[in-house]
């Protein structure tokens, strides 16, 4: 998902724009494999030279993917269109204006978010491009909720809805995480969301989190929209105190923009999500 920025995430809390010469360089390298590349963090939408990325990754032969808070896509709808994007992501934590205020306390985020996906899908017409996907996190905020989304996400139009759990260190790991770094010398910030409790939701807020999930499985026999979530996962040992396995894993310090090449683009859209 694409944060609405917190400096709280000081792996996240660095600026700086990836310069075009460089983007160019990577999409001409990449392009041979056919990869999909996401534009992302930060917000993207911030980037001037957006559009005319989107259309280098459509030359170079990448699947380019916009990942966006959505607080600046009405202003840049029209744009995207042009630019032939195939794959819009929003992210979206709330249900109505004072849930989704909770990420980045950003006041009206919710409405315009709204305003910025009808922008899109007026700007887009009968045009199949961009698809649009929405993106929701699960936090303390929404964990007893996400069927509040879901219906906000249909009453969008949209029709693909990703959902993923916290991404998150808790205190044990953060520490183990800070020694490793200090023993390599990095510099010991994280991509993910360093907690300072042993847990980021409690058991009583996951079995709240496991009733949400059965309403969202029970409310899309009607909505029927294409879910992406990891429904086998075991959210009791995610959610809890146990350790990461004795592997060393170095996140590296996000600066600015990140250009992920991941797997190619036709795999990417031969049916990686299911209606549930």
């Amino acid at each position: 998902m694409c944060a609405v920025q917190d400096v709280r995430d000081e792996g996240l809390a660095r600026g700086g724009d990836l310069p075009f010469e460089l983007l160019e360089k990577i999409l001409t390298e990449c392009g041979p494999h056919q990869p999909v590349a996401d534009l992302l963090g930060g917000e993207p939408l911030l980037y001037r030279q957006l559009g005319d990325a989107v259309k280098l990754a459509c030359k170079r032969n990448v699947l380019g993917v916009v990942t966006t808070n959505g607080l600046k896509l009405k202003e840049r709808a029209e744009e995207l269109v042009d630019a032939n994007l195939p794959v819009l992501q929003v992210s979206l934590d709330g249900w109505d204006e004072p849930s989704q205020k909770e990420r980045g306390l950003v006041k009206g985020s919710f409405e315009r978010l709204c305003e910025g996906v009808r922008a899109v899908q007026q700007a887009r017409g009968k045009r199949p491009f961009p698809m649009i996907r929405v993106l929701t996190a699960i936090t303390r905020a929404n964990h007893a909720h996400l069927d509040r989304i879901q219906s906000v996400v249909a009453a969008l139009g949209v029709r693909s809805w990703g959902v993923s759990n916290y991404f998150y260190l808790n205190r044990n790991a953060h520490q183990r995480h800070q020694a490793f770094a200090l023993v390599n010398g990095l510099s010991g910030s994280v991509a993910a969301h360093a907690i300072p409790e042993d847990v980021y939701l409690t058991p009583p807020q996951v079995q709240d989190l496991k009733s949400s999930l059965q309403r969202v499985e029970e409310l899309n026999h009607r909505l029927r929209l294409r879910i992406a979530y990891s429904w086998n996962i075991d959210i009791e040992a995610y959610y809890s105190t146990r350790q990461a396995a004795d592997l060393h894993c170095a996140i590296y310090p996000i600066r600015g923009w990140i250009f992920t090449p991941t797997v190619t683009w036709r795999s990417a859209l031969a049916g990686s999500e299911s209606a549930r």
